[in-house]
């Protein structure tokens, strides 16, 4: 008995909501021509995504099929800006309180070749395109990357489909409060999505972490 709640004292599992919302501002990115099929890996729409896919439509479609999730980004919206916001939705006992947020940043999906691009997108310096100053502070505030996603299938409009099932469970320290209740090392089989939803201006995903403290 007491080594079973020793155990327990040594996890620490909470549900995390990311919540990506569109916004007015977008970027101006020169579009790739879609890729000839013989010269790519990626599959027909129908391949990756099934008859039997579960689809949620919003502003990109989401799709969950054989145990993956996939979001379809419309061509209209790489570029344009979303604020990701994350928030622990629930936590255990004594660890907290469910509802807060503890992490906003804006973030673009970029395309390049056939891989969509997450990019963080910086304000810490900004300056007005008509000062001498402006290029500096563009060449400073360069976006990094946060993930790079292979387009597995393009839509009928070229929307372009891509696996975000490891993304969103994987140990990313920009999404996930791991310092602050002093997490080890993420648990991979007690770490899931619960659902992931779309809505004309949103996407809502709730994600199941579990850690090793």
């Amino acid at each position: 008995m007491n080594t079973s709640l020793s155990n327990l004292k040594r996890v620490v599992s909470f549900i995390i909501l990311f919540a990506l919302f569109l916004t007015n501002y977008s970027f101006g990115q020169e579009q790739k021509d879609k890729p000839e099929a013989k010269k790519s890996k990626i599959k027909s729409y129908s391949e990756v995504i099934t008859k039997d896919a579960k689809t949620s439509k919003g502003v990109f479609n989401v799709h969950f099929v054989d145990g993956k999730w996939y979001y379809e980004i419309p061509k209209n919206e790489i570029g344009r800006l979303f604020l990701w916001v994350s928030q622990i939705k629930k936590v255990q006992s004594k660890l907290g309180y469910g509802g807060v947020a503890y992490n906003n940043q804006v973030v673009r999906w970029d395309k390049r070749n056939d891989q969509i691009m997450l990019r963080q997108v910086q304000y810490a310096l900004v300056s007005d395109e008509e000062k001498a100053v402006y290029n500096a502070v563009d060449a400073s505030t360069f976006p990094p990357i946060l993930m790079s996603f292979d387009i597995q299938a393009y839509g009928q409009d070229s929307s372009a489909v891509i696996d975000v099932t490891e993304f969103l469970t994987a140990e990313k320290t920009e999404f996930v409060p791991k310092k602050n209740y002093n997490a080890r090392r993420l648990d991979p089989k007690r770490t899931f999505i619960e659902k992931i939803s779309a809505y004309p201006e949103n996407v809502e995903a709730d994600v199941v972490l579990t850690f090793d403290v």
